[in-house]
C-alpha cells in the first residue's frame, strides 16, 4: 500500500516548517510528500526549492509551484490529482497550520491492516487543538426535516442542517460521519478515480463539504479517533468591528448554495424564496444595508448559475467597512 500526502500552503511560512518538521518526525514511512506552493509572496517558494533539493529520511518530496493563488480548492485538486498520476493508494490531505501526532501514518497503517478498506471512501484522523481538545467542527453529520407548516412550501422542502460529531463518540475505535474536512482526512484513491476530484472552481470554502457527497457515493467516510492531527487553524484573523461585510461571505454563501442545489436541491426552496423577500425589503426599507443584501444574492444567484471559480470583485482583501 501506497501513501501520499498532499498539503496546501500560502503566505504561511513559519506554520509551514513546523508543518513539515511533523512529517519528519513520523515513526512511520510514507512515499511522497507533495506540496503546493499556491502562489506564495512571502519567501515560500525560495524555502521550498531549498528543502525539496534535500533527502528525507521518512519521503520523498514532490513539488508544485502555481503562478497565482487558486485558492484551497484549486491547490488541493493539484494535490489529489499529482497523487493519481503517481499511482498512489491513499492520499491524506492536510492545510500548513496542521500539525501530525507523531505516530499519525503508524497508526493509519495499523487501521488499514485490521479493516476492509475497499468500501471505505475517506479514514479521517481525529483533529486536536493546540492544548488537546477536540475540535470538534472538522467531523459533522448531516440531518434533514420536514419543514413545520401548511402550505405546498413546506410540504416540497427540507430543512438541512449539519452538527459536529458529539464528543463521546471520539472514544471509540472508529465511526462513521457525513462531512470532512481537509485536515487529516486520508482519502481513498479507487474512490477518487470513481467519483472524481475536489471541484477546483469553488476557490474556498465548502470544498471540502462538497466533496463529501460524493464521497460517501462510493463508501463511508470514517474517523479513527487514535489517528490524531493538531491544527492551529485561524491565529492570524483579526477582529475588526469597523468591518461591515468582506469576500469570505461570498464564498461561504456561493459554495454552500451550489453544493445543496447538487445534493439536497429540496433544501434550497425556501432560501432562495427567503432571498427575494429581503431583496425586495431591503431596496424599499434599509438601503443601508443594500452591500450586504447584494453580496448574498450575488452569492446565491452565481451558485444557481454554476457561476464559480474567483470572483472579480469578491477578491481576497475585499471588503466593506464603517
Amino acid at each position: 500500500m501506497t501513501l501520499d500526502i498532499a498539503i496546501v500552503t500560502y503566505n504561511r511560512l513559519e506554520k509551514l516548517k513546523k508543518a513539515l518538521h511533523h512529517y519528519e518526525q513520523q515513526t512511520s514511512a510514507f512515499r511522497n510528500l507533495i506540496i503546493v506552493n499556491n502562489g506564495s509572496t512571502d519567501g515560500t517558494g525560495e524555502f521550498l526549492k531549498e528543502y525539496c533539493s534535500q533527502e528525507h529520511d521518512k519521503f520523498q518530496t514532490v513539488l508544485i509551484n502555481t503562478d497565482e493563488n487558486l485558492g484551497g480548492s484549486g491547490g488541493f485538486y493539484l494535490g489529489q490529482k499529482k497523487a493519481l498520476e503517481l499511482n498512489a493508494d491513499w492520499v491524506m490531505v492536510a492545510d500548513d497550520d496542521a500539525y501530525a501526532a507523531p505516530d499519525m501514518v503508524k497508526q493509519f497503517y495499523n487501521f488499514i491492516e485490521h479493516h476492509d478498506s475497499s468500501r471505505i471512501s475517506a479514514v479521517c484522523a481525529a483533529v486536536h487543538n493546540i492544548d488537546g481538545s477536540i475540535c470538534d467542527y472538522h467531523r459533522r453529520r448531516v440531518t434533514l426535516t420536514s419543514t413545520k407548516g401548511k402550505g405546498l412550501l413546506n410540504k416540497i422542502s427540507l430543512d438541512y442542517n449539519s452538527t459536529p460529531v458529539d464528543i463521546s463518540e471520539y472514544e471509540k475505535e472508529y465511526f462513521k460521519i457525513d462531512l470532512l474536512s481537509y485536515v487529516g482526512a486520508f482519502l481513498n484513491i479507487t474512490a477518487l478515480r470513481k467519483i472524481g476530484l475536489v471541484n477546483d472552481k469553488y476557490f474556498i470554502y465548502c470544498d471540502d463539504s462538497e466533496h463529501s457527497f460524493r464521497l460517501q457515493k462510493f463508501g463511508d467516510i470514517i474517523v479513527a479517533p487514535h489517528i490524531i492531527i493538531t491544527h492551529e487553524g485561524g491565529a492570524e484573523k483579526k477582529n475588526d468591528n469597523n468591518i461591515i461585510i468582506t469576500w469570505v461571505e461570498y464564498y461561504m454563501i456561493r459554495n454552500h448554495m451550489h453544493t445543496l442545489i447538487h445534493h439536497h436541491p429540496r433544501t434550497i426552496i425556501k432560501k432562495y424564496i427567503e432571498q427575494l423577500r429581503c431583496t425586495i425589503g431591503a431596496w424599499l426599507h434599509h438601503p443601508t444595508i443594500l452591500i450586504n443584501e447584494k453580496v448574498e444574492r450575488d452569492a446565491m444567484w452565481d451558485a444557481l448559475w454554476g457561476r464559480l471559480g474567483k470572483h472579480p470583485i469578491y477578491k481576497p482583501g475585499w471588503e466593506v467597512t464603517k
